[in-house]
């Protein structure tokens, strides 16, 4: 794993699915739903929200199988170097805005192999488990900061998308030669 940088990004899982997540080397899109994607985000209290409600469904179908919430730490900057594509999202399932305090980045493909971005993987404490249980969302949307972090995340994806822009402008064929006949004043 690599060290913690100033642009993480967080997604909650449990102890039982990150068995086939590290055996794979691979973190998958979602297989179900309409947006297949990598749920992550700027802040840990959200992603330990989704490591608590990805538990209680491993408790709800595998019973028998002992499993915990656990929060994997990826490399944000990383993670745009190696060109996965990163936006912003917020579902409005709920009704516009509802969401935004899971201050959510989507990730459109599998991130693979994990080594060259997870930073970490951190269990969620037991008390913010029984917050869960008890439906104390407040607890975890309280501790998803104002959105900062996802802010200067976006910025960053931001910049990201004006240079490669810019770059896809400069390779374009048209460009070069234009530039290649000023360049010899033909």
């Amino acid at each position: 794993m690599i060290k913690r940088t100033t642009s993480s990004l967080y997604h909650g899982t449990t102890t039982l699915r990150l068995k086939r997540i590290m055996a794979e080397d691979r973190l998958r899109v979602s297989s179900t739903g309409t947006d297949r994607k990598i749920s992550l985000t700027t802040e840990r209290g959200a992603a330990e929200y989704f490591a608590c409600a990805a538990l209680a469904s491993d408790n709800h179908d595998r019973p028998d199988v002992k499993s915990g919430p656990v929060v994997l730490s990826f490399d944000g900057k990383g993670l745009l170097e190696l060109n996965y594509e990163l936006e912003e999202f917020s579902d409005s399932v709920w009704g516009l805005g509802k969401c935004d305090w899971e201050n959510e980045i989507a990730c459109w493909s599998d991130i693979t192999p994990l080594d060259a971005t997870l930073i970490d993987i951190e269990p969620v404490a037991d008390p913010r488990y029984q917050d869960f249980l008890k439906r104390r969302r407040g607890k975890f949307v309280r501790s998803a900061r104002t959105g900062r972090a996802k802010a200067d995340f976006v910025r960053l994806l931001q910049l990201r998308r004006a240079h490669d822009r810019e770059r896809a402008h400069l390779r374009s064929p048209l460009l070069r030669s234009s530039i290649s006949m000023r360049h010899w004043n033909l």
